[in-house]
């Protein structure tokens, strides 16, 4: 759905993500991000990040684009513990 509470039909998905430091005490997007398709298989959509290192920051991104190619995403940043 979008804001207005319209459903959206034939969206593509996919997730970018990738290590990140901090510069001035925030977090940016890396410039070494890696985005992947993510298939939509039914009514949930899954997608696993893997070999994710103790100590490290990760910036990641869920990515819902049209077919005209307006993307939305809502971005993230998390550290590993």
């Amino acid at each position: 759905m979008d804001e207005d509470g319209n459903i959206i039909e034939g969206l593509s998905y996919s997730v970018r993500y990738g290590t990140t430091e901090a510069s001035g005490g925030m977090y940016g997007v890396p410039t070494n991000a890696t985005e992947t398709s993510v298939e939509d298989t039914g009514d949930t959509l899954s997608f696993t990040i893997t070999g994710i290192a103790t100590g490290e920051t990760y910036y990641v991104c869920p990515v819902a684009e049209t077919s005209d190619g307006q993307r939305n995403g809502e971005e993230f940043w998390f550290t590993r513990e």
